[in-house]
């Protein structure tokens, strides 16, 4: 499905007017969410619903499901409900044609299978067979709402929520102000369905509808089909409800005028991925597909992920001959079965092999016999259909004729790039338009109105070349199908690559404005860097930038800004040594020049004499266009600063602020091997405008624009517009620091607040206890991987000593000497002077700054402040705003750790913080318990960071409700790093081990016939002997308190699991477990651990005994899952035949 949040896709090739590659992904290699909401038509798309009418439907939702019409709505909602996956595989499908009394509760069971777990299935099941003993299935369903079988704020019953018709009202109401006192319309029957898609990330549930006119007259009739989608979150605590037309239809007799008018009414909602869908929905004889391939197929380029071409059209060939090629690299491309497809061009061949077929009746057959097997090569082949192209066209034209302008695609500059990923799969229709305006706009629009709606491009033509006017402006555009692998789903998307514009500069604002909401932030620097080198005044611009630049090489400084009359000359002398050296010796002959005119110019006059200069050099010697020296210059230009500046207050522009720009900037050029970044930053006086007294409120922000070629510049890769620092005055309140915090947190990249962490002052840090702290709970890796220092934990250990040995060897990896025995003795000396050890280690870094030791800034006590609470605090900030609020949780005492390492080459130290946390309730049901991870790593070189925030494990107990479970899941998903399955359930108890044993007497000897031993050398012992025998050693034992941590079954089968019950049979008053369930429970597993340790393992596989739900053995603690210290090693086994089954036993040593 599409997201209404989701913007142009990916890189879709180079512009042939730009000569610059159009690589339209954002800084982090993703997909861009900037002007998403308008990323597919002209118009904004109001799709989400009014905040009274969201209001209303959550209002609705958040009462008690037993309050709610549900029972009532459900039976008929739910005839024919759909629940599908993220790919769009149906999970579960319901026969409306079967009895509602019977066909709910499967739903219901099924929904509950799918949304929480098999466990609560099973007990809405049996709770069926108590309920619904009636013939009326509203009172039944009443009577479960209101029952306490499962939590009410369980996840099906959140889902079941939405099948009520109060939820869908606010919507219909919204459509209905809007269409039906000018178009009147009615339901038609039996239409309304309902869909649900579970994805990892979210729930989907959508209500379609379709609805007819209601006019008498036939020239009035129109159908349309609507839908409301609700997207829930992970959790499921909350929704975003959405409006969307799905589809409009008018009959061939319908009055034009009234299809105009109610078109322009239902195109703001029409969800954009629908005309593609109905066009991949139709078959290929439908489309006339193979005539359009072979037209197309010259013109279509297939690529792998590393963009190389996997598809070269032979012109030597005929078309056949290309297509067959192409269906063969595609398909291999895709990963279908090579001998498969085969086999079915071979079996098209003998169908029509005989009949006198003529040329392509081959690949005719092959698309319809491997569109009868779902083969996705042909979904793919689907996608290069003209009419495809055809909707872009026609968004963008009818954008442009809205303002008197024209344009005019025939497919001439028409190419398609289909992109395998290992993840999606891209296929981009790529076109260069011809318009023109014209002089009378009123009458422009009038005319080309009934065009609006004409069907694909090549229907717009023209009979002669006198009739064409001309042409005035040019634009390459795109259109973007983004599929998943199984071409089941696909988002889409629309983006203007680059314009042209040579008609009256009156109306180049109105055209902009036009394609506007398609045009990206790099297509506005790419047109910002091809203006003619005459508009860009470098030789005015560059000797107020000269004094403001550094040059790095790699990151060595190789220049740094100057102000004298000379600095332009060797900064372009540098930039040509580093990026063109053929243009040094040009530059050297061009300085001397100067300094000779300067000779005979008096002093007032030089500044106007390097304009002329430079101004003469770049006109005759630097060729913007293909020169890289030349392109570098063009990122200094003032104007860009300016266009970041406007995306920064499109940012912030909900927020009453007042800008106040600082003649203060600077410029870094980094040139690497393989890339070369320019970055402006820029300080700017921010204020509130919304108080008393605004002046009071002025704090400084630092920001930044950052952009990132390849080596020659001749492709613009990322463009990143980011706030790197701010600064409060100490005046300032709280609440006021806050507001502006917020304000520009969607600007600050993730490690900003951890580099502003490392520059607090040692003085205003508790530097001390924290580094006290690390020596008790901190391991260093030396640069081998192996541990050099770790934490003595011996009650009778020296503390000063375990101090000095800590950071000596910390010492020895960072600094050389003899800094480093200075370093050393210095805090020995400290330590001596103070009897607490955390004043020593305050002392210490407060002398090495005041005796200038070491620089605050320098490698030594960064890496200090990164081991303190400084380097950690921004993680914990950062977690208590995102979830404490829906999570309450509290950290445990005891459990930060950090472990210190470095890398090989001694280039990078890295820092890792572990901490724990747990739920502050004291409810066992909402009980949690996680631990994360932040890891700094640091470039001792470049002083560097980068940040790595993860969840390492989140435990739960056996009481934890599942509502809680999945909302924590769903939370920390995105963080779960490698370690994907980070959920653990530690719900073990512990119990005393002759009760234990105690308890599987009982229950063996319930059985009619117990196990025996198979073993041949007890032959014929039963396990009751045996366990009995176990029983007398326990008894013997000096240590009879023996404990062994056991996993409780599911409330529901606990009373017949130790009631004695024997296999097959329930406990007196359990409702019958139906063979359904009986089935796909499986066998629990007991492990039997004395004491602490988990070296002396008895496991014991009690298949048959009784039915359990399975569960897994952990820890006591309530924070640890230690699986691997669970898991025993292999043993000789023991087997107790039981019912023709054998359990097996592990003798303990």
């Amino acid at each position: 499905m599409e997201s209404p949040s989701r913007g142009t896709l990916r890189r879709v090739g180079s512009s042939p007017l730009l000569g610059l590659g159009s690589k339209l992904v954002d800084s982090n290699g993703s997909r861009r969410s900037e002007g998403s909401s308008s990323s597919e038509t002209a118009t904004p798309l109001p799709s989400v619903l009014s905040q009274q009418a969201h209001q209303t439907m959550l209002k609705n939702w958040s009462r008690p499901i037993s309050k709610l019409t549900v029972a009532k709505d459900l039976p008929r909602l739910s005839r024919g409900l759909k629940v599908v996956d993220g790919d769009g595989v149906v999970m579960f499908e319901d026969n409306k044609d079967e009895d509602r009394d019977t066909a709910v509760p499967k739903i219901i069971i099924a929904l509950a299978a799918l949304l929480d777990s098999r466990n609560v299935a099973t007990i809405l099941e049996r709770e069926f067979q108590v309920l619904f003993k009636s013939s009326d299935i509203q009172q039944n369903l009443t009577k479960l709402f209101q029952s306490t079988c499962i939590s009410k704020e369980s996840r099906t019953f959140r889902i079941l929520k939405c099948f009520q018709q109060e939820m869908v009202s606010p919507a219909y109401e919204l459509l209905r102000a809007s269409v039906y006192e000018q178009f009147p319309f009615k339901d038609k029957a039996k239409t309304w369905k309902i869909q649900i898609e579970i994805t990892p990330e979210n729930v989907i549930v959508t209500h379609r509808k379709s609805e007819q006119s209601h006019a008498s007259e036939p020239s009035q009739s129109f159908t349309f089909e609507w839908c409301t989608e609700f997207v829930f979150s992970g959790s499921l605590s909350s929704f975003t409800a959405h409006l969307f037309i799905l589809d409009y239809h008018f009959p061939e007799y319908a009055d034009a005028t009234m299809q105009q008018r109610l078109s322009s009414l239902f195109e703001p909602r029409l969800k954009q991925t629908h005309p593609y869908q109905k066009i991949l929905a139709k078959s290929c004889s439908d489309l006339r597909l193979l005539p359009h391939l072979n037209k197309s197929l010259s013109k279509v380029d297939l690529l792998d992920p590393n963009h190389k071409s996997l598809f070269i059209f032979d012109k030597s060939e005929n078309t056949s001959n290309n297509l067959l090629q192409l269906i063969i690299d595609v398909s291999v491309a895709l990963g279908e079965d090579y001998d498969e497809v085969e086999h079915m061009i071979s079996r098209a061949g003998s169908i029509v092999a005989g009949k006198g077929a003529k040329p392509g009746e081959q690949i005719k057959e092959f698309l319809r016999i491997a569109e009868s097997e779902g083969l996705r090569v042909v979904q793919l082949l689907k996608c290069l259909h003209p009419e495809i192209r055809a909707i872009g066209f026609r968004k963008l034209r009818s954008a442009l004729t809205a303002s008197g302008f024209n344009v005019r695609d025939t497919g001439e500059h028409w190419s398609c790039t289909i992109q395998v990923l290992p993840n999606e799969i891209l296929v981009n229709h790529t076109s260069r338009t011809p318009g023109w305006n014209t002089p009378h706009g009123d009458s422009a629009r009038s005319s080309s109105s009934s065009e609006l709606e004409v069907g694909p491009i090549s229907d717009q033509v023209f009979e002669s070349p006198k009739q064409r006017p001309q042409q005035t402006f040019e634009i390459n555009w795109n259109v973007c199908l983004a599929f998943s692998p199984s071409m089941r789903r696909f988002e889409c998307s629309m983006s203007v690559l680059d314009f042209r514009f040579d008609g009256r500069k009156s109306e180049i604002n109105d055209f902009k404005k036009c394609i506007q909401p398609w045009v990206s932030t790099e297509v506005q620097f790419y047109r910002l860097m091809c203006k003619d080198p005459k508009e860009y005044q470098v030789s005015h611009t560059l000797p107020k930038n000269a004094a403001h630049t550094t040059i790095l090489s790699h990151s060595t400084p190789v220049y740094t800004g100057q102000s004298d009359e000379f600095a332009c000359y060797r900064l372009l002398s540098t930039l040509a040594e580093l990026l063109e050296p053929d243009l040094l010796p040009k530059v050297e002959l061009a300085r001397k020049a100067f300094k000779k005119r300067c000779k005979t110019t008096s002093p007032d006059n030089v500044p106007a004499v390097l304009r002329e200069r430079l101004n003469d050099f770049f006109l005759r010697e630097v060729p913007f266009a293909s020169s890289p020296v030349g392109r570098l210059l063009r990122t200094l230009d003032r104007q860009v600063l300016a266009l970041a500046m406007v995306k920064i207050r499109d940012t912030v522009q909900e927020h009453p602020v007042e800008f106040i720009p600082k003649e203060k900037w600077s410029i870094t050029i980094r040139i690497t091997g393989r890339r070369v970044k320019v970055s402006h930053f820029r300080e700017e006086i921010i204020r509130l405008t919304d108080v008393k007294d605004p002046e009071e409120t002025e704090c400084a922000f630092t920001w930044k624009i950052q952009m990132s070629f390849d080596r020659m510049l001749s492709e613009l890769q990322t463009t990143e517009i980011s706030v790197v620092d701010w600064e409060y005055p100490a005046t300032l309140k709280q609440e006021i620091k806050a507001r502006l915090t917020e304000m520009v947190a969607p600007l600050v990249p993730p490690h900003i607040p951890y580099e502003r962490a490392l520059r607090t002052p040692i003085k205003q840090c508790n530097i001390g206890s924290d580094l006290l702290y690390a020596t008790k709970h901190m391991t260093i890796q030396g640069r081998d991987g192996n541990k050099i220092f770790e934490p003595d934990t011996s009650p009778d250990s020296n503390r000063a000593a375990a101090i000095r040995n800590c950071y000596s060897i910390l010492f020895q990896q960072l600094l050389e000497e003899p800094l480093r025995s200075s370093c050393t003795s210095k805090l020995s000396s400290c330590l001596d002077l103070k009897s607490d050890p955390a004043a020593g280690l305050e002392l210490f870094c407060r002398t090495l700054i005041d005796e200038k030791i070491v620089l605050e800034d320098s490698n030594l006590l960064k890496t200090l402040r990164l081991m303190s609470q400084v380097g950690v605090t921004p993680a914990v900030n950062a977690l208590r705003k995102q979830y404490h609020s829906q999570f309450p949780y509290r950290s445990v005492k005891g459990s930060w750790n950090i472990g210190v390492r470095f890398s090989e080459d001694g280039s990078r130290v890295i820092v890792t913080h572990t901490r724990e946390e747990q739920s502050a309730s004291e409810d066992p049901e909402a009980f949690w318990a996680l631990e994360w991870e932040v890891q700094l790593t640091m470039n001792l070189r470049t002083q560097k960071l980068a940040v790595k925030f993860q969840v390492n494990r989140l435990d739960f107990q056996e009481q934890t409700s599942y509502t809680v479970r999945a909302q924590l899941l769903a939370a920390f998903k995105d963080l779960a790093g490698k370690n994907k399955n980070i959920s653990t359930d530690n719900n073990a108890i512990p119990i005393e081990a002759i009760d234990c044993v105690r308890l599987l007497l009982q229950t063996l000897r319930s059985v009619p016939h117990p196990p025996k031993v198979t073993r041949p050398d007890l032959r014929g012992v039963s396990s009751i002997a045996l366990l009995e025998g176990l029983e007398k050693a326990l008894i013997q034992q000096s240590d009879k308190s023996m404990r062994v941590m056991i996993q409780p079954p599911p409330a529901a089968s606990r009373r017949s699991t130790l009631s004695g019950t024997a296999p097959g049979q329930e406990a007196p008053g359990q409702p019958a477990m139906s063979p359904m369930v009986r089935k796909s429970l499986n066998a629990t597993r007991v492990s039997l651990t004395a004491g602490s340790s988990h070296s002396n393992v008895t496991k014991l596989d009690l298949n048959g005994i009784s039915p359990r739900t399975p569960r897994r053995l952990v820890s006591s603690s309530p924070r640890k899952t230690d699986i691997a210290g669970l898991l025993p090693s292999p043993r000789s086994v023991v087997e107790f035949p039981v019912n023709n089954q054998s359990i097996s036993q592990e003798p303990s040593s």
